[in-house]
């Protein structure tokens, strides 16, 4: 059994702008960089030996903020990405309601992209070797707001319904316990 936390990375210029992210990147804002270094405060409390961020720009970022005082090793990982939107990346928000009228649905694939469903089978993935590559001990995950909501639903912290409709702040911490390639638990602390 592993416990470990996971973090969101600052918010960014597109979150203020309602611009879908997904795998692309814009800046940390003057209040992301804030996040990730009041995130640092937190996390220092919490015994992690290691850091595991998504290698996007925005986590890797706060990754890198967070870990100026801890001096962690820092493992990047693509499959905590976040969801993936395809041809709507980096596009008003607006534009991808809009043109995808059924993307409530989890199973709702973007064009040259993932559907919620896919995005939480990688995350499925990406755990079930988890303690064989890192270990056992404390663990921080910097990533982002989907790929927390995945892992919410595996333990049905979140209902399927509420997906695209959870808003996590940039500055909240899940605690996660791992066991057999799994996650057994996610609380917010």
């Amino acid at each position: 059994m592993v416990t470990g936390y996971i973090c969101r990375h600052g918010q960014t210029e597109w979150n203020l702008k309602s611009i879908t992210q997904g795998w692309k990147d814009s800046p940390l804002t003057d209040l992301g960089l804030f996040h990730a270094k009041n995130l640092f405060s937190k996390i220092s409390k919490l015994g992690i030996n290691k850091i595991i961020t998504s290698d996007l720009g925005r986590a890797s970022q706060t990754a890198e903020i967070i870990n100026t005082k801890l001096n962690k090793k820092i493992y990047f990982e693509p499959q905590l990405r976040e969801i993936s939107c395809g041809i709507y990346d980096g596009k008003p928000d607006m534009i991808l309601i809009k043109e995808n009228p059924g993307f409530r649905d989890l199973s709702y694939q973007f064009l040259q992209g993932e559907s919620a469903n896919m995005l939480t089978e990688r995350i499925l993935v990406f755990f079930k070797n988890f303690e064989n590559k890192y270990g056992k001990d404390p663990f921080l995950i910097v990533s982002h707001q989907g790929v927390m909501k995945a892992m919410m639903l595996m333990v049905r912290k979140l209902e399927k319904k509420d997906f695209y409709i959870k808003k996590i702040p940039h500055e909240d911490i899940g605690k996660l316990i791992i066991k057999d390639g799994k996650i057994i638990s996610f609380e917010f602390i």
